[in-house]
């Protein structure tokens, strides 16, 4: 899954994930370099 966002006007942001069998990992290494929303 890839989401393109862009929170203020030349602000673009993209992320990425795969899917994996346990979400955790992923989740917790999102958490922390991701502002909190």
């Amino acid at each position: 899954m890839v989401i393109a966002r862009e929170d203020r006007p030349g602000d673009n942001r993209l992320g990425a994930m795969s899917r994996q069998r346990r979400p955790e990992p992923t989740r917790e290494r999102l958490a922390e370099r991701l502002p909190p929303t």
